[in-house]
């Protein structure tokens, strides 16, 4: 599978492609190099696209150690080069640390930017090296997200948890023995990344179905690609052996080329992604793994298909939305970041006979819908065998969450992101009470 994957990669690098879909899928980045020279494959990948005068090295407290590696072997040679260290102890993807980083960039002038991280440095990265006009190459230390290649960055803004528009790094440079080096439970979270695609492409499929929304098969067997590819090597993920790792880092990097040729995140991001974003803005403080927020999320939207869809239509009346959250609501749970979060919101209201008439086509389309979302969907179960496998958590307890935190999430998470998704088709037929979020919570065996 690992061949399979580097192929596809292969095909799909520096590509601009006319699609059944209707849309001319793009992707900008031009390398991807997985390898074991430390800096030498980061130097050869500068020469190669021109980029070898004075580069900005970025790096935090975590991360510098492998940086300071790496601007050593680039100070070996006619590379100049420039740092730029985050002394944070728990960085974030916010505004200020954007803003911070452009400063500098004005001040270096470099010739490109160098991410030395995974999600938050990246993300960082991205969006400064985007805002500057500048090329960024993303060098991972570890297999923990599949946002490396992607076209998006997720970013804090104004308390709310935002997917921004971004270019795409120009290279990726990947040495296989930092990411064996990181830590267990980073690995593992990558896993449970791509493992969220069997909601995620359902929550797809449904958008398309009920809010004709775009959709583009290509984008996501790609997507689908990663995941299996990931599912065939599970077991050597989790011992991290030298394949295993490299299948995981490919597979991730395969999945973020997905939402770039896709325009959208959408072939790697449903449901399960809102609610860890909904953990991220409204959960208890301390660290959790994005991954591993994902693996969680994907458990209780996997139940909830499965509750779904033992639902007899016959019982579901053409009414509005049981679940029409209104603005004070909003406001009062979510404070500051109400304003926000509230016009994400109004995008997805629609009017009494609007609401009414998309309750009536799910009703008569209901065995049509759950033809077409079926066969992507893995239940709980085998989600959280999955999740098992891979050494990612599956209770609540083990990120320090609690059974609130799961009930809350299903209630609100929805609200967050102008996105159609399970979370919006359950309220939709009227199977989004308080009863009906414990019941879910409870059967998806994560308390």
């Amino acid at each position: 599978m690992l061949e399979k994957l580097m192929h596809a990669i292969s095909e799909w690098l520096a590509c601009e492609r006319d699609c059944p879909c209707g849309t001319a899928h793009c992707v900008t980045t031009k390398t991807v190099r997985l390898d074991d020279c430390r800096g030498t494959a980061l130097i050869e990948t500068l020469r190669e696209l021109g980029l070898a005068g004075q580069p900005l090295v970025v790096s935090d407290i975590n991360t510098h150690e492998i940086a300071a590696e790496i601007t050593g072997t680039l100070r070996g040679t006619s590379i100049g080069i420039e740092e730029h260290v985050f002394e944070s102890a728990a960085l974030v993807a916010d505004e200020s640390s954007v803003d911070a980083l452009s400063r500098a960039i004005g001040t270096v002038n470099p010739r490109c930017l160098i991410g030395v991280g995974s999600g938050t440095i990246n993300d960082i990265c991205k969006t400064a090296a985007t805002q500057r006009e500048i090329p960024y190459i993303s060098y991972p230390t570890a297999a923990s997200m599949n946002g490396y290649t992607s076209t998006v960055a997720s970013l804090k803004r104004d308390g709310l948890k935002v997917t921004d528009p971004v270019v795409a790094p120009v290279a990726v440079v990947v040495d296989l023995d930092v990411i064996r080096r990181s830590p267990r439970d980073m690995t593992a979270a990558g896993a449970a990344d791509l493992l969220s695609k069997f909601v995620c492409n359902a929550d797809w499929i449904l958008a398309r179905l009920i809010e004709g929304g775009y959709y583009c098969d290509a984008s996501a067997r790609l997507a689908t690609l990663a995941a299996d590819a990931v599912i065939d090597d599970l077991d050597g993920i989790a011992a991290r052996t030298e394949h295993g790792v490299a299948t995981l880092t490919a597979a991730l990097l395969l999945s973020g080329i997905a939402m770039a040729a896709a325009g959208s995140s959408s072939p790697a991001s449903g449901g399960e992604h809102l609610v860890s974003h909904y953990w991220d803005m409204c959960g208890p403080e301390g660290h959790r793994l994005h991954g591993a927020q994902v693996g969680l999320g994907t458990l209780l939207c996997a139940q909830l298909y499965e509750t779904l869809s033992a639902v007899n239509p016959a019982g579901i009346e053409p009414k509005v939305p049981c679940s029409d959250t209104s603005d004070a609501e909003l406001a009062d749970h979510f404070g500051s970041a109400a304003p926000a979060v509230i016009a994400q919101a109004r995008q997805k209201r629609r009017t009494v006979q609007d609401a009414r008439r998309r309750v009536a086509f799910i009703k008569d389309h209901w065995t049509d819908i759950w033809f077409a979302v079926s066969p992507v969907l893995k239940s709980a179960d085998q989600v959280r065998s999955l999740l098992t496998r891979a050494g990612a958590p599956t209770t609540l307890s083990a990120l320090k969450l609690d059974h609130s935190a799961a009930t809350d999430a299903l209630r609100w998470a929805r609200h967050i992101r102008a996105r159609y998704t399970v979370l919006d088709f359950a309220a939709d037929i009227g199977r989004f009470g308080e009863e009906d979020r414990q019941q879910v919570v409870d059967q998806s065996g994560i308390k």
